[in-house]
């Protein structure tokens, strides 16, 4: 009987300890799980967040470049018609002829940037950029007889408007990706 008592004994003394050893065995690790879980979704919530700003960041630098734009553009139709207008003279029409490509280069996103933005951007801006650019070149730098002037003025028009229409287009494409990047 003196053995079963002190195994007894014993284990009444030691289950209750293995039992509480367990429990804060188990407890310590339920509470390492959910520290750890609820770390890992702040850290993931933290990286989706600054990923989203970048990409708000980056669409708005390149909204950005359409005010210079619409400008500049605005500048060259103004040049264009003095020009016309016999106002200016060839070499001051090239002096004052606004430089979009420079402008654009001036506002460059960094590369980590670049790839938040849609699909052409960057293309599109440089064509337009190098159409306004190229267009002093076609510029005919002789007077013009009235019906002649007028055709010519209705021809430099509709360019500058397809212009317009252009810029119009990447910026309509860049505020909707822009509302989108909040989604």
């Amino acid at each position: 009987m003196v053995n079963c008592e002190f195994y007894k004994d014993t284990l009444d003394i030691i289950i209750p300890l293995v039992s509480g050893l367990l429990g804060t065995i188990i407890g310590g690790l339920i509470t390492y799980f959910s520290v750890r879980a609820s770390d890992n979704r702040k850290w993931e919530q933290a990286k989706i967040d600054r990923l989203s700003s970048e990409h708000q960041e980056a669409i708005a630098m390149a909204l950005e470049w359409c005010e210079p734009f619409r400008k500049n553009i605005l500048k060259a139709r103004l040049l264009t018609g003095s020009f016309l207008q016999q106002w200016l003279e060839l070499d001051e029409l090239r002096s004052q002829w606004p430089n979009l490509l420079e402008n654009l280069a001036q506002q460059n996103l960094p590369a980590k940037l670049q790839v938040w933005l849609p699909p052409d951007t960057y293309q599109k801006a440089l064509h337009i950029a190098a159409k306004l650019n190229n267009f002093i070149s076609n510029i005919d730098p002789f007077p013009l007889k009235t019906e002649e002037w007028r055709e010519r003025f209705n021809q430099y028009s509709i360019f500058f408007n397809g212009l317009n229409e252009e810029l119009e287009v990447l910026e309509m494409e860049l505020s909707k990706a822009y509302k989108q990047s909040f989604e």
